[in-house]
């Protein structure tokens, strides 16, 4: 039973990584809005680009995390399986 608490809190804090995660790209993104200089032309494709090239490194973070919660997920599955077949009356 220690194993699948243990299997828990791990996956606990894989989503506190996605949520941390969300938050800095949104915060990102917004320091990036108000740091732009208005006059600059290319305000708004410096922007995108800049933004696009963020958002595909975070979400490639963003995957990794997710697999990593499968993955505890799927091992806190097994473990409760096994917790059900070992108490198994005859």
């Amino acid at each position: 039973m220690q194993k699948l608490q243990n299997q828990l809190e791990t996956m606990k804090e894989s989503l506190a990584l996605v949520q941390n995660t969300f938050t800095s790209i949104n915060q990102s993104r917004q320091k990036m809005i108000q740091e732009a200089p208005e006059e600059m032309p290319y305000r708004h494709v410096v922007i995108t680009e800049s933004l696009i090239n963020d958002l595909d490194k975070d979400i490639v973070l963003m995957l990794d995390i997710f697999q990593s919660m499968h993955d505890n997920m799927s091992a806190a599955t097994d473990i409760c399986n096994k917790i059900i077949e070992d108490h198994r009356t005859p």
